[in-house]
């Protein structure tokens, strides 16, 4: 009877461990996740910041083309002249807040990396050895 007692305890200590590492597992599979869409969002928000910055380029070498082709004089009673001005300022505007979403997305990225590297540091180092150990 003491061998069936001792199984059951044996049995119950290997069930706890795997359960252990199970949600250890989880927790970081839970981190990598959030660091994986962290980095797709930061993507995204470079490149419509580069897609802003290539728009107001553009705006900004039709100004300049306007400039060289029409006098000081006539430019600023231009129509065209003060459309592009218009357009160059909300072109402006948008690259800024593109600019800013991308530089927010990039320190929640860096945020979630070096949470992600503790948690992958915490279970390599810690609670895989732990479990090791204890089996």
């Amino acid at each position: 009877m003491p061998s069936s007692c001792a199984n059951d305890v044996y049995s119950f200590f290997v069930w706890q461990c795997r359960e252990v590492g199970s949600e250890s597992h989880e927790e970081l599979l839970k981190v990598l996740h959030e660091l994986h869409a962290a980095m797709k969002t930061s993507q995204l928000y470079q490149a419509e910041q580069r897609q802003a910055e290539t728009k107001l380029r553009y705006v900004e070498s039709q100004r300049a083309k306007l400039e060289s082709s029409i006098a000081r004089e006539k430019l600023e009673k231009s129509k065209k002249f003060k459309l592009i001005e218009k357009e160059i300022a909300k072109r402006r505007a948008k690259y800024n807040d593109a600019h800013l979403k991308a530089v927010k997305a990039r320190n929640e990225y860096v945020l979630c990396m070096d949470a992600a590297n503790s948690a992958v540091h915490k279970y390599f180092i810690d609670d895989l050895s732990d479990i090791i150990d204890v089996s």
